[in-house]
């Protein structure tokens, strides 16, 4: 196991636990989201927050970005504001396909905001830092940043452009992605509605479900509630697949336009609590509850092999010392998975065998929430083109209201 490295930077401000991380396509700004429905946005080059705002009623639970999405302001008076699959989707101010950020709360929301709001409409929007100052710090009484910058980085004010109502009760967190078919179309899946067992699947570009109640209801009590779950496609195959996890420990990938199985496994013991596709659609890994994480094929077995259709055709099963996994994240370029433990650490594997690489150690006083690569949603997926002054960034957020930045190589 190679020598664990350091954390480059803590980034400090929030009031209660981190839960969210997201780097936009440049990965020169992430944002951070915490239990209490705050949002930081963050310059990287700098170390500062550009803006902060309350998002939501209630905790964060994902945070996505987007460019080229267009969706119109719709009136009492258009023909079809009454269409209830249109209807799911309220801007108040159109989206002209500028870049967006997209926020989940916990408050039965998902909220969409410009970015070139939140920045201030330049790349760095901050003032010069007062002498001996080094950390945003948040005056308990007022809820207001006493940052070692001023107050322009407050986002008080800070208007969405658009809402859509979800289900949070079962907190599973949204999963965007690009229609491979039509760039144009950005495809948006969240838990039900009606039922926390069953997924929705929305074309947020035309207004239109693409499948819905994807899953078993709860009368058949076959899985469990959706934990967890991501939109990807696999090489050379243009439909489009959605991978859950489950409550009961078992991993499901459904082709969203048949709306049929797959791939099926039951990995875990416990509940599956992350999961995350490598950057080509051929496998995922997931954490849980118990003391192991997996590896599997996104690709069933051949019929003629197997009396099981539906079995990957490979998966890999490692215990760890100590139970619970929050998130795991696959880097871009494929060759390491970072994970999110309960017991304050973050763990550095290989993508390829599942071997640990590194711990890094108790830099966190409380467990790891969540963890993500910067470049993971770059366009280009190059390490010099999609990382900041030549660093391949990783960043840890926990219940210590703390991001820890680490250079991971």
């Amino acid at each position: 196991m190679r020598t664990a490295p350091e954390p480059e930077f803590t980034f400090r401000g929030h009031q209660g636990d981190v839960g969210a991380l997201h780097w936009n396509a440049r990965a020169d700004v992430f944002f951070s989201g915490d239990v209490r429905g705050t949002v930081f946005a963050w310059d990287v080059a700098t170390r500062r927050p550009l803006r902060y705002w309350k998002a939501h009623a209630a905790g964060i639970l994902g945070i996505e970005t987007c460019t080229g999405l267009i969706v119109p302001v719709r009136k009492e008076a258009d023909p079809d504001y009454n269409d209830a699959e249109r209807a799911l989707l309220e801007f108040e101010q159109s989206a002209d396909g500028e870049e967006l950020l997209i926020t989940q709360g916990r408050d039965d929301s998902i909220k969409f905001w410009r970015m070139s709001d939140i920045v201030q409409g330049s790349g760095s929007s901050l003032v010069s830092p007062r002498p001996g100052s080094s950390s945003v710090v948040i005056d308990p009484q007022t809820g207001r940043v006493n940052s070692p910058w001023s107050s322009t980085a407050a986002g008080d004010d800070l208007t969405n452009i658009g809402m859509m109502h979800v289900n949070t009760l079962n907190f599973c967190r949204i999963s965007l992605i690009q229609n491979s078919r039509s760039p144009a179309d950005w495809i948006i899946s969240t838990p039900g509605i009606t039922e926390s067992e069953l997924l929705d699947v929305y074309n947020l570009s035309k207004q239109r479900y693409v499948r819905r109640s994807i899953g078993f209801s709860t009368k058949s009590k076959e899985t469990g509630m959706a934990m967890a779950q991501r939109l990807f496609y696999q090489s050379n195959n243009p439909s489009l697949q959605l991978a859950v996890g489950y409550e009961t420990g078992g991993v499901i990938i459904w082709n969203v336009e048949k709306g049929e199985i797959s791939v099926r496994a039951k990995l875990h013991s416990e509940p599956v609590m992350c999961l995350h596709v490598d950057p080509k659609g051929e496998y995922l890994v997931t954490g849980s509850a118990d003391s192991v994480i997996a590896k599997m094929s996104t690709r069933p077995i051949d019929a003629d092999v197997t009396s099981k259709p539906n079995e990957p055709r490979w998966s890999k099963i490692v215990s760890i010392d100590t139970p619970g996994i929050a998130d795991i994240c696959i880097r871009f370029d494929g060759k390491i998975i970072a994970t999110a433990g309960w017991d304050n650490r973050v763990r550095i594997w290989s993508a390829k065998s599942l071997t640990p690489l590194a711990i890094l150690g108790a830099h966190h006083r409380s467990g790891v929430q969540c963890v993500a690569f910067a470049g993971n949603n770059a366009s280009v997926q190059s390490p010099e083109e999609s990382s900041v002054q030549g660093k391949r960034w990783l960043l840890s957020g926990s219940k210590d209201t703390r991001i820890q930045m680490w250079d991971i190589y």
